[in-house]
Protein backbone atom coordinates (compact mmCIF):
# COMPACT_ATOMS: atom_id res chain seq x y z
CA UNK A 1 0.00 0.00 0.00
CA UNK A 2 2.97 2.13 0.54
CA UNK A 3 4.33 1.85 -2.81
CA UNK A 4 0.86 2.34 -4.47
CA UNK A 5 0.12 5.23 -2.82
CA UNK A 6 3.52 6.84 -2.76
CA UNK A 7 2.57 6.54 -6.93
CA UNK A 8 -0.76 7.87 -6.67
CA UNK A 9 1.12 10.88 -5.00
CA UNK A 10 3.44 11.73 -7.78
CA UNK A 11 0.56 10.57 -10.99
CA UNK A 12 -2.57 10.83 -9.36
CA UNK A 13 -5.46 8.61 -9.09
CA UNK A 14 -6.09 8.10 -13.03
CA UNK A 15 -2.59 6.38 -13.54
CA UNK A 16 -4.01 3.97 -10.98
CA UNK A 17 -6.98 2.39 -10.45
CA UNK A 18 -8.88 2.53 -7.02
CA UNK A 19 -9.30 -0.35 -5.17
CA UNK A 20 -12.58 -2.25 -5.19
CA UNK A 21 -13.95 -0.54 -8.04
CA UNK A 22 -14.25 -4.16 -9.92
CA UNK A 23 -12.47 -2.82 -12.77
CA UNK A 24 -10.11 -6.04 -12.42
CA UNK A 25 -13.01 -8.16 -12.58
CA UNK A 26 -14.37 -6.80 -15.59
CA UNK A 27 -10.77 -6.91 -17.41
CA UNK A 28 -11.01 -10.95 -16.69
CA UNK A 29 -14.82 -11.09 -17.21
CA UNK A 30 -13.89 -9.79 -21.15
CA UNK A 31 -11.78 -12.85 -21.95
CA UNK A 32 -14.79 -15.02 -21.69
CA UNK A 33 -17.30 -12.92 -23.57
CA UNK A 34 -18.84 -15.09 -26.90
CA UNK A 35 -20.85 -13.45 -29.67
CA UNK A 36 -23.47 -15.87 -30.81
CA UNK A 37 -22.41 -17.98 -28.26
CA UNK A 38 -19.14 -18.28 -29.58
CA UNK A 39 -16.34 -17.83 -27.82
CA UNK A 40 -14.04 -14.52 -28.75
CA UNK A 41 -10.99 -15.88 -27.14
CA UNK A 42 -11.08 -19.78 -27.44
CA UNK A 43 -7.77 -21.05 -26.50
CA UNK A 44 -5.40 -20.45 -23.22
CA UNK A 45 -3.33 -18.68 -25.31
CA UNK A 46 -5.93 -16.16 -26.56
CA UNK A 47 -7.21 -15.55 -22.80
Amino acid sequence: MYEINTLREKFGDSVLQVKGNGSFKNSIGQIYQTFGGIKLYPSVEEK
